[in-house]
């Protein structure tokens, strides 16, 4: 009698427990469904949204029109229909934008954000009039009328102004690269760069304590290296208040400063 009622026990607590189960299964298929239709009305609102506005920020040196048509937006398109990557590839398109950025908003906004690139060093013509810049990893920028950069300049044997377009000049792009990292140095020394048929790199100071510019002679390669030596030099020396007699710097030797 007593084995019968453990058996009818044990048998009510699993039919508990199935009844539970049926009923924890039923409320999450029930959560599946609304779930799913949550995303199909999501989605469908979300097709119904056109590009209300378009807003460009972190524009400076490249206008916002300009940014605007590169992008060449389908205002009738729904704004989710528009590829953010295909947008953002059109807009770095412009010659001072190195990066660009798409976000879109519920509002109806299409907000595009853009980085610009950033000048190292002004090339000078022949004639000596400015023709662009140079950034960091030597793209080339147009001037614009609205603002000019004080960097230092470059002239000599510099390839003609392409824009969206990388100097095709390796002692070159590797100074530019150097001045990028030294700009603390560049910004109180540096005048300016003048590249031979060569590729040799003669730097020309700024007039300092009683000096005149005084031409320093980098050549071809480790322009880092020889920054840092013409720092330690410019210190040592040229800043030092007993004056001497510096016509020219050659820094083309390993651990010399050969003056002259």
């Amino acid at each position: 009698m007593g084995d019968l009622q453990r058996v009818k026990r044990t048998s009510l607590r699993d039919n508990g427990q199935n009844d539970d189960e049926r009923k924890f299964g039923g409320v999450a298929f029930l959560i599946l469904i609304v779930v799913s239709m949550l995303g199909v009305m999501g989605w469908q609102y979300r097709k119904q949204i056109d590009v209300r506005d378009i807003r460009v920020t972190g524009a400076a040196m490249s206008e916002t029109s300009q940014i605007i048509r590169l992008a060449a937006v389908d205002t009738s398109a729904s704004l989710y229909d528009i590829n953010p990557t295909v947008v953002a590839d059109r807009v770095t398109r412009h010659p001072w934008v190195r990066k660009a950025k798409l976000q879109r908003l519920p509002t109806g906004t299409l907000k595009i954000s853009v980085a610009e690139r950033i000048p190292v060093v002004m090339v000078v013509r022949r004639d000596g009039r400015p023709s662009h810049y140079i950034d960091p990893e030597c793209f080339q920028m147009p001037l614009t009328s609205e603002h000019l950069y004080d960097v230092p300049l470059i002239s000599g044997s510099v390839p003609e102004y392409h824009p969206v377009s990388r100097v095709d000049h390796g002692s070159i792009c590797s100074l530019v690269r150097t001045v990028s990292q030294r700009k603390r140095l560049t910004d109180r020394v540096v005048s300016e760069f003048v590249v031979d048929r060569k590729g040799n790199v003669t730097l020309f100071t700024k007039p300092v304590n009683g000096y005149d510019s005084i031409p320093v002679q980098l050549g071809q390669e480790e322009f880092g290296v020889r920054m840092t030596k013409l720092a330690a030099f410019w210190d040592q020396v040229v800043r030092q208040p007993e004056r001497k007699v510096i016509k020219k710097i050659d820094l083309r030797f390993d651990s010399q400063v050969v003056t002259e």
